[in-house]
């Protein structure tokens, strides 16, 4: 058992080292965008097909995978705290999320619809989402988080009253090479 667990260990240290992935040089930063540019990023969370932001019947936030690496997010509450009208609380289980002043005690936030490229992510008894480290998604590849306040049970159904977070990750070409990161704490600290 050590043994296997030395030789594990060995593996992981080498592909550490000999990774070198990383961002394509095609990615462009936000500043780089004139204003045209960002009223015409497309957008498919609100209406379900791709539109422009400018003509998106919803508020949307987009989180880019440039913010997510500037600021260091690591999951998804961390995102969402920097989103306006957002806030997260925990239980030292799980993360809850509330939406302009709204988040009871037992909501289960049920009321937020979570999705992944599209596909939702909400469990089905409670239609709770998760937001913490249990989600399990590696930030290193989202490419955006769209994310549209309001109700939006009319194309998404029950889950979706206060909100819809749709999580999309990154395509096969855009990642060169091996990405890989580690991190060493007790849940950020």
């Amino acid at each position: 058992m050590r043994h296997t667990c030395l030789i594990l260990l060995h593996v992981y240290i080498s592909i550490c080292l000999i990774s070198h992935g990383g961002l394509t040089q095609s990615e462009q930063d936000i500043k780089d965008f004139s204003l045209n540019a960002l009223l015409n990023i497309k957008i498919s969370t609100a209406a379900k097909y791709a539109q422009k932001v400018s003509e998106a019947p919803a508020s949307v936030t987009i989180i880019t995978s440039e913010d997510i690496e500037r600021y260091g997010y690591r999951t998804l509450d961390e995102i969402l705290m920097s989103v306006r009208g957002f806030y997260t609380r925990n239980d030292r289980n799980y993360v809850y999320v509330g939406l302009r002043g709204f988040s009871r005690l037992t909501d289960y936030d049920n009321r937020i619809l979570v999705l992944l490229d599209g596909h939702t992510l909400n469990e089905d008894i409670y239609g709770a989402p998760s937001f913490g480290t249990d989600l399990g998604i590696d930030p290193n590849i989202i490419e955006r988080v769209e994310i549209v306040r309001g109700p939006g049970s009319a194309l998404y159904g029950t889950g979706a009253m206060f909100a819809i977070i749709n999580i999309i990750t990154k395509k096969g070409n855009i990642i060169d090479g091996l990405n890989l990161r580690a991190e060493t704490g007790s849940y950020g600290r």
